[in-house]
């Protein structure tokens, strides 16, 4: 089942309240017996306030159900994690994205790989399973930074990994670039699913680009330490 916690348009956040989230779980759990709730936010820890209240909530009422969320590394801590886990919370999504500094900045993302470290460690201490997200063929990218990029995801220590292809779509800021720069493939909508190479980069052939993200899941997902430990 999936649910949103808040709507994320434009530049303001607009919460439910942790009161309202928790009266409708209930129902969903009277009415149609649910076990599993996808909260669907961008960043679902955006209000730390109203993440502890609704976890208090689940917490105080014996609410039996497991829950997943999307976060940024830079709205947790140890303590809200360790409380989100009491709550039935056992996986987060994070955008880590590129290990490139300069990658980084060009998305506007705001947050340095510095922390990613901190966030894995603080996850695996509450018991948190992390599904780590990574960009590939962005601005500013090179065959040697998604090479890089693929290597930390294998070895940072996270349970599952998706890898996106930097996809422009209309309306934002990196579609207007692209437009620009003269760097815009085509306009075939049904190609813009992320697993096709839109963006033309200057010494980083589209098809260059689809090999590696190809090459992403199979380096990370065929591990024989990481088959193992899922058979186990």
């Amino acid at each position: 089942c999936t649910f949103c916690y808040s709507g994320m348009f434009g530049k303001k956040v607009r919460f439910l309240s942790a009161e309202n989230v928790f009266d409708q779980i209930r129902h969903l759990q009277e009415k149609f017996g649910i076990r599993e709730v996808a909260f669907y936010d961008d960043t679902f820890t955006a209000s730390l306030k109203r993440v502890e209240q609704l976890c208090l909530m689940l917490i105080a009422h014996r609410v039996d159900i497991t829950w997943s969320c999307f976060a940024r590394v830079d709205t947790v801590n140890p303590d809200i994690l360790k409380l989100m886990k009491a709550a039935g919370c056992h996986q987060i999504m994070y955008g880590f994205e590129s290990v490139d500094e300069k990658i980084l900045n060009s998305v506007n993302k705001r947050v340095g790989t510095n922390c990613y470290g901190d966030v894995v460690k603080w996850n695996r201490e509450a018991g948190i399973d992390i599904r780590g997200a990574f960009m590939l063929g962005s601005p500013e990218e090179t065959e040697d930074s998604m090479k890089a990029t693929i290597e930390y995801a294998r070895r940072m220590g996270i349970q599952y990994a998706i890898f996106n292809i930097t996809t422009p779509y209309p309306g934002t800021a990196l579609f207007d670039w692209a437009i620009e720069k003269s760097c815009l493939r085509h306009r075939r909508w049904s190609e813009y699913d992320l697993s096709h190479a839109i963006l033309n980069l200057p010494g980083l052939p589209p098809e260059t680009v689809e090999y590696y993200y190809k090459k992403a899941y199979r380096a990370f997902y065929l591990r024989g330490s990481y088959m193992l430990a899922h058979l186990l």
